[in-house]
């Protein structure tokens, strides 16, 4: 059924993946708007650079394209590479591109999905924690990396308390190296930043997007009906896995134990973030790369095939028609 066909890992996935990608931003492909829209952006040190670049809207979604591509296939790597299920699946991809290309508003370029690549490449860098005896560089590297997301998207700076929690969790233990090697990492790009900054008389600059970060945006696409049903079903389908993982949750190996664990850490510290009067819906994009795995759990072992159709229907079903209802 159709679930089957995008759980598989055949070939003809890699080009079904792309070919998902584009005909889910067709409609803004062939509408296109206005690239930067000040209702839907937020301001950061390196996303200003393209936001002044003069790139037009036809453009935005191409760069969002290629960086969803991007996440897309960290996403299926990092599913194969630490083995969490025993089956090999394109699905978490999948479910990554309706979850976060349901709302048009996410086909133009956002700070948070850029942001995302390198979240997602310290949490891999996390999980190889885990083979390995040492865990100094692991601990430095992941706060680099969140260092070079935050310059994206400030809010996700505050992530650097995880790397510390997600350690003890891989390694059942931690020393003064694991808590200080992270703050070090996240520090050398806000370091290179203000030195660029500072040699070109911006400082001032850098200081006012730091403070642009900061104030509340005014989102009236919550507002509308469609979207809050969208919303109310990720809440359900996230609450139905969420309470199937943990009714198996000790009959996972050991590693992937620690490892949903991990993703668990940065789900709800996503969350947290929306306390933050800057943070909105666009905090989605990072919310989705925990809720792919997890899904991904859920629609593999459940037993209730027919329920798994249907879960996966309705997600697809709510992406293509938002399509139409939201402009």
């Amino acid at each position: 059924m159709l679930l089957n066909i995008f759980r598989t890992n055949k070939v003809y996935n890699f080009i079904l993946v792309p070919v998902t990608g584009i005909l889910l931003m067709l409609n803004s492909l062939i509408n296109p708007g206005v690239f930067p829209s000040d209702e839907s952006m937020s301001y950061s040190p390196l996303f200003v650079i393209l936001r002044n670049s003069g790139v037009s809207f036809f453009g935005a979604v191409l760069v969002n394209f290629a960086a969803t591509m991007v996440i897309s296939f960290q996403l299926l790597s990092i599913y194969s590479r630490f083995d969490f299920v025993r089956e090999r699946t394109f699905l978490p991809v999948y479910l990554f591109l309706f979850i976060t290309l349901a709302l048009p508003d996410m086909h133009v370029i956002q700070p948070v999905t850029f942001s995302a690549i390198f979240v997602l490449q310290a949490i891999w860098r996390l999980f190889e924690a885990y083979d390995a005896r040492k865990v100094h560089s692991h601990a430095f590297d992941a706060g680099f990396l969140l260092g070079v997301a935050g310059l994206f998207y400030i809010p996700v700076t505050c992530f650097i308390f995880l790397i510390p929690l997600s350690l003890n969790t891989i390694k059942g233990k931690w020393n003064w190296r694991e808590i200080v090697n992270p703050f070090v990492g996240l520090f050398l790009p806000w370091i290179f930043a203000l030195s660029y900054f500072f040699i070109f008389k911006k400082t001032e600059h850098l200081f006012e997007l730091i403070n642009l970060a900061t104030q509340k945006r005014e989102i009236t696409i919550l507002q509308k009906w469609p979207v809050l049903v969208y919303f109310i079903y990720l809440v359900v389908i996230t609450l139905v896995s969420s309470f199937f993982i943990l009714k198996h949750y000790d009959s996972k190996k050991i590693s992937t134990r620690r490892y949903f664990k991990i993703l668990f850490f940065f789900f709800v510290s996503s969350l947290l973030l929306l306390i933050f009067p800057a943070v909105s819906y666009e905090i989605l994009i990072v919310l989705s790369l925990p809720l792919a795995f997890l899904i991904t759990n859920y629609l593999t072992f459940m037993r209730r095939r027919l329920w798994a159709e249907i879960f996966f229907a309705v997600l697809i079903l709510i992406s293509i028609v938002l399509q139409f209802f939201i402009q």
